[in-house]
């Protein structure tokens, strides 16, 4: 698939998840574990929590497994932006984290996540609450 297609898609999923949010969160996207889950059932994924050792989640087609174990719904909730980020950004296998193109996609799979969870409004209100570096605690 040539590459200004693929930027597509993902620019096409990335407005429709904003719109969606936006509507909800009227313009304040910082998302719950609970409000992650909904965002899933809306675009077809299958969300269970299951055990998976040494994995805190995995994605498969349209299938996404959450660790059981996670203690809290903050970080269940981080893992599963992150693998709604692999469902967005990441085509085939990048288990072998060797591979450099396989470390790239779990990069921008990340970053997807942190952008989800987070994003420009997040940052903006961080800063308007005082905080000033990654050690401040707002």
């Amino acid at each position: 698939m040539p590459k200004s297609k693929d930027f597509s898609l993902v620019k096409n999923a990335a407005i429709k998840m904003f719109n969606y949010l936006h509507k909800i969160h009227k313009g304040a996207i910082l998302l719950t574990y609970e409000e992650l889950l909904t965002l899933s059932d809306s675009e077809n994924l299958i969300v269970k929590e299951k055990e998976i050792p040494g994995y805190g989640g995995r994605i498969y087609k349209n299938r996404i497994a959450i660790n059981r174990a996670l203690p809290t719904q903050a970080e269940k909730s981080c893992v599963l932006a992150e693998e709604l980020g692999h469902h967005y950004t990441t085509s085939g296998n990048i288990l072998d984290q060797k591979d450099i193109m396989n470390r790239k996609q779990e990069y921008r799979a990340r970053l997807y996540g942190y952008n989800l969870k987070i994003g420009l409004t997040g940052l903006i209100r961080a800063y308007e609450s005082g905080c000033s570096d990654e050690n401040d605690r707002c």
